[in-house]
C-alpha cells in the first residue's frame, strides 16, 4: 500500500510451522481459513524430518479454494512479503 495505494483483490498470509514430530500427516499439513474481505490465512505444517516445500503445499490446495488459482502472476492475488508467489498457467 505504501507505493501503489491499493490492495490486491485477494491476499494470502502464509505461515509455515515445524512441529516436534518427525512427520506431519497429509490431512494435517495444510489449513486454509478465510478471514474476510479477500484476506485468507494458509498454515502449512511440517515435522522436523519433513523437507519443507512451499510450492508443493500451494499446489496441494483443494480445487474449491480458488484464492490461490489465477490465470497469471499479478492478476489480483498476492502473498505477503517473504512468501513465494506462483502463477498457474
Amino acid at each position: 500500500m505504501k507505493h501503489y495505494k491499493a490492495l490486491h483483490e485477494r491476499v494470502v498470509m502464509m505461515q509455515v510451522e515445524t512441529e516436534d514430530v518427525p512427520r506431519v500427516p497429509a490431512e494435517r499439513r495444510l489449513e486454509i481459513k478465510e478471514v474476510g474481505k479477500g484476506f485468507h490465512t494458509m498454515l502449512v505444517r511440517y515435522g522436523f524430518m519433513d523437507e519443507p516445500n512451499v510450492m508443493r503445499a500451494q499446489s496441494a490446495t483443494p480445487a474449491n479454494d480458488r484464492f490461490l488459482t489465477r490465470p497469471r502472476m499479478g492478476a489480483g492475488s498476492a502473498l505477503v512479503p517473504g512468501c513465494v508467489e506462483t502463477a498457474r498457467d
